[in-house]
Formats: structure tokens, C-alpha cells, sequence
């Protein structure tokens, strides 16, 4: 704590600090997030005087694991520099900068109570509907065109580190071959590539009003990412706390609930999704795959930077979360997939 007050002090003047209240009396509430593939410490900033943080500074728990930090930046100027005025509901850099051997990413604090299971049970529709709303909006701004490497660099090269950082049992390796399967009718699809949030979940949407959402937590978004992933993904969230889920099977369980069969209740708002976005049906399928296949890679790569990735301890983590369990019923329930 005593590196982010000394960094506040001596730029407060450069960074223009003294809009967000006084810095003699700063306070800070220290975060350590517990979950394996965490990175970092965060400390919400509160000027003196009050119960509200202004500022959030980021640090890696270790000097040399900077680069998602980096990339939270990047993400952050990037979806403002495509929004006119910028989004008002994600935090804005104030500094990334190198000190006391440090990375350290200062950003606008993002206030309100959290889009949490319990308010999720409390309304499901309006939850769901204000997420769609601001994910649209989102996606909208930062259609690209896709470039010529996109597949590779989305699809084809997170899917490969599957099998380079796990050793793979043979109902694995038959899961991978399906997954490329499925997924090359994207190679040739014509659709735009948006900005990606990667962990659009609890806890990282915040209730600013009625009726507005904010999103914070961009270490994992890509700019150019895959359309309707961060869709899928939220409605995942959505149907374990509706059920209030605990265990892999619970998760598991409401998984299948939300997506699979003539019952899916999450159909009607991936139609909703796809309508505003004008995205072909017949993409749906191969993105749904992609969707968990990709995210199960990530997990893997994250653990991977961290140097843990390789033990079997890891491996064993893996194949007990739930996002690699929801890759491999989706490639053995595809038909069941009413909505595509």
C-alpha cells in the first residue's frame, strides 16, 4: 500500500489527482482474490471523508507478471477511443506505469452493488435484460472487420495449448478433434469481430442504476475478440445462481437446464442477442463450442504463466472446473442445442 500512496503523491500534480478529492488522508480496502488463476492485489481508494472508492490500483503479485495489466489498459483505451466520449460504465486509465520495480495500473473506480447470484434470483429478466442492452452497445462500437489471422489467433491457437500444456487421455484428444470440426465453419463465415470481455460474471457487473449496468475487470479482453461468447458465458452465470449452484454437478446440472433441449430457457435471449446483432444462426453452433473450449484454454494458460500449470495437482483442478466440463457436454450434446 505504501508503493500506490507514494506513486499517488509524487504524480499527483502530472495525472491530475486532485479531481478525485484529497490525497493526504487516502484511504484503501486491500482485495486478494482467492480463486487459483488469480494475478493480482487490488486496492479500491477512498479520499478521506468518504465511503465510496474514486480510484482502483492494481499490482501483480509478482514484479514479473505485469503483461495482463498492460492489456487491461489496452483494453480500456481501446473501447473508449471507439465510443464517442467514451463508456461511462468501465473504469477509465488514469496511469499504467513501471515503479519501485512494479507494474501498477490506476483506474477510475466504477460504484454501485453487484449484479450478485442473490440479484439475479431477485429479478432474472431485468438483470438479463439490462446486461444485453450495455453488451450490445459494447459490441456494436467495436465491430471490425476481421483480419487475415483472426482464426488462428482466436480459435486455433488457445484451443492447441490444450494439448501442448495437459497431457491428454484419449476422450480429450477425441474432444479436440471435434472441437477444430465445429469450429472451422467460423474460418469462412462472414461476421465482425468485437471487443471481447472474456469474465462477464459475478463479480465484475455492478447495478448503477435501475437501469444501467458498469463492467470492470478487463485484464482478459481482446478488442477484436469473438461475437456472442461473452452472451453464453453471462447466461452461464445467470443459470447457476438461479440455482443457487455449489458443486461441478450443480453447476453442471443448471447448465444444461439453461441450454440444452426443447425446454431451454436461455433460447429466447440468445435469439434476442443474435436479432440486435444481426448474426447468422448457423454460427451460433460453432461459437457456442468455441465459447467453452476457448475459455477451459485460457484457464489452463493463466495457470500456465503463473508456472503451476504443469504439476498434476493443476491438471487435476482442470478437469474438476466446471467450464471444461461444460466444453465436454457440449461436443456430446450438440443435437440437443435447440436454439442453433
Amino acid at each position: 500500500m505504501n508503493t500506490v500512496v507514494a506513486f499517488l503523491h509524487e504524480n499527483q500534480a502530472r495525472l491530475g489527482l486532485e479531481r478525485y478529492g484529497g490525497l493526504a488522508g487516502m484511504q484503501s480496502l486491500i482485495l486478494t482474490p482467492n480463486f487459483r488463476a488469480s494475478r493480482h492485489l487490488i486496492f479500491l481508494l477512498f479520499p478521506e471523508g468518504q465511503r465510496t472508492p474514486v480510484l482502483v490500483a492494481k499490482v501483480p503479485r509478482a514484479a514479473d507478471a505485469g503483461s495482463s495489466l498492460e492489456q487491461e489498459a489496452r483494453n480500456l483505451q481501446a473501447v473508449h477511443a471507439a465510443t464517442p466520449g467514451g463508456m461511462d460504465s468501465i473504469p477509465r486509465l488514469v496511469a499504467y506505469e513501471t515503479y519501485c520495480g512494479y507494474p501498477l495500473l490506476i483506474e477510475t473506480a466504477i460504484v454501485g452493488p453487484l449484479m450478485s447470484p442473490a440479484a439475479v434470483r431477485a429479478n432474472r429478466d431485468v438483470n438479463c435484460e439490462l446486461l444485453l442492452e450495455w453488451l450490445v452497445t459494447l459490441e456494436r462500437s467495436t465491430a471490425s472487420t476481421a483480419d487475415a489471422g483472426w482464426f488462428e489467433r482466436l480459435i486455433e491457437h488457445p484451443i492447441s495449448q490444450l494439448a501442448q500444456l495437459l497431457s491428454l487421455d484419449a476422450g480429450e484428444q477425441q474432444a479436440l478433434e471435434q472441437t477444430y470440426q465445429h469450429t472451422q465453419a467460423l474460418r469462412s463465415a462472414n461476421f465482425p469481430l468485437v471487443c471481447e470481455h472474456g469474465d462477464l460474471s459475478h463479480p465484475n457487473i455492478i447495478l448503477l442504476s435501475e437501469t444501467r449496468v458498469g463492467v470492470i475487470d478487463w485484464e482478459l479482453a481482446d478488442p477484436h475478440g469473438l461475437p456472442a461468447c461473452d452472451w453464453f458465458f453471462f447466461l452461464s452465470y445467470v443459470a447457476s445462481a438461479l440455482a443457487q449452484a455449489r458443486t461441478p454437478d450443480e453447476h453442471l446440472k443448471a447448465f444444461v437446464s439453461a441450454f440444452f433441449g426443447q425446454t431451454a430457457w436461455a433460447g429466447a435471449l440468445i435469439r434476442r442477442y443474435t436479432q440486435s446483432m444481426g448474426l447468422a444462426d448457423d454460427l451460433l453452433k460453432p461459437l457456442y463450442v468455441a465459447c467453452w473450449a476457448r475459455y477451459t484454454a485460457h484457464l489452463l494458460l493463466r495457470l500456465s504463466e503463473q508456472q503451476v500449470a504443469a504439476d498434476a495437482d493443476s491438471a487435476k483442478w482442470l478437469r474438476t472446473n466446471r467450464y471444461y466440463h461444460y466444453w465436454r457436454y457440449t461436443l456430446e450434446h450438440l443435437d440437443q442445442l435447440s436454439w442453433t
